[in-house]
């Protein structure tokens, strides 16, 4: 018997997505529920937790806290393989289950409208990072950055003295952005969670929490308002602006600020990891180097990538409105496939049964 620990029910297509590990009585892999913990951690049957993205600064600690008595266990998190020496995690497989919780979150996705758009570019870039604040500082100095729908904020209240000594610091870095037209295209339930406080900055912006679960959740599901798709926002603009969590150089991370525009059909760029997109690709995803210069992908250095890529959206502002038309329906083939892939069971679950079936042969 191999156990599968899925307190968060992320996997419950596993049995209906590959037919070798059919439920019977007899079954050589079980579900657990969330409440099975202590019965199975004193037994020596191999197990497979599938834990939905702890937090990389607390990975190792969650990881040992999870199995220290579980010795022949399998952690599974979102994210993948490249920078896993900095996770110090000897046993761990990679599951994208930032992908499955924002399939989860947005069952009914519509497709975006064709023809002209508004804005150039979504900026959903989130809380204050070193090269979040490099990437919009650039597109301001390339002078199109009142061209995009921009969210970049501090994340949780300050004292002003520390934001001062912050801005002192790196002035170009750290200011706060919120396009106000977000407030009427954002998703409802993610504005009025994500800056549902009191507390006001001195730009009169309210700091921003999204890690707040969604509602409706019940106890043994997992989902965050950050995984929310806010439709009318990708489909006001021509493409997205990610930038993705960082962490060490080498780390190629799936978090819900990829799984997004994936999962609505939007053309990207990706501040992550040096050879982002090549990863993508090694798991079937398809980009737009036929539209969008990706050469930013290969530079090692981040501040340098980050500039390239605001110059690679400059590049495509440029072309005429039908001419961005034109190209937004060229790669509607692509963000097609890169849609059913994400929605393929069989897919997101592939790293798992792999692991599953080199454990029974074990």
């Amino acid at each position: 018997m191999i156990y599968v620990n899925d307190p968060y029910d992320l996997v419950p297509e596993l049995f209906t997505a590959y037919t070798e590990f059919v439920k019977t009585s007899d079954a050589e892999v079980d579900i657990l529920p969330a409440t099975c913990n202590e019965s199975f951690q004193c037994s020596d049957q191999p197990t497979i937790f599938i834990q939905p993205e702890p937090d990389i600064h607390h990975a190792d600690t969650a990881y040992h806290q999870q199995i220290a008595t579980k010795s022949n266990a399998v952690w599974a998190v979102s994210g993948h393989g490249t920078g896993s020496s900095s996770w110090k995690l000897k046993k761990w497989f990679s599951y994208y289950a930032n992908l499955t919780m924002t399939v989860r979150v947005n069952p009914m996705m519509p497709d975006l409208e064709s023809g002209n758009k508004s804005w150039l570019a979504t900026a959903l870039l989130g809380g204050w990072t070193l090269h979040r604040g490099q990437l919009l500082n650039e597109l301001r100095l390339l002078g199109i950055l009142d061209q995009c729908l921009v969210n970049y904020q501090e994340r949780t209240p300050v004292t002003p003295a520390h934001r001062q000594r912050q801005k002192q610091q790196s002035p170009d870095i750290y200011f706060n952005i919120r396009t106000p037209e977000l407030d009427l295209l954002d998703n409802p339930v993610f504005s009025d969670l994500a800056f549902n406080t009191e507390i006001y900055n001195e730009c009169q912006l309210m700091p921003m929490n999204t890690c707040r679960s969604l509602p409706g959740m019940h106890p043994g599901q997992h989902g965050w308002i950050s995984q929310l798709v806010p439709w009318k926002i990708y489909n006001s603009a021509y493409i997205s602006i990610v930038a993705e969590t960082e962490g060490p150089p080498d780390l190629f991370f799936i978090s819900e600020k990829i799984s997004r525009p994936l999962l609505v059909g939007h053309p990207f760029v990706v501040l992550g990891c040096i050879g982002y997109l090549a990863e993508l690709q090694k798991l079937g995803f398809q980009t737009f180097s036929s539209w969008i210069d990706e050469s930013y992908d290969t530079i090692e250095d981040s501040t340098q990538r980050a500039k390239a890529i605001a110059h690679s959206v400059k590049k495509f502002s440029e072309m005429p409105d039908q001419q961005k038309q034109r190209a937004c329906r060229e790669m509607k083939p692509i963000t097609d496939h890169n849609r059913c892939l994400l929605l393929d069971s069989k897919w997101s679950h592939q790293s798992l049964r792999d692991t599953i079936l080199d454990l029974k042969k074990s």
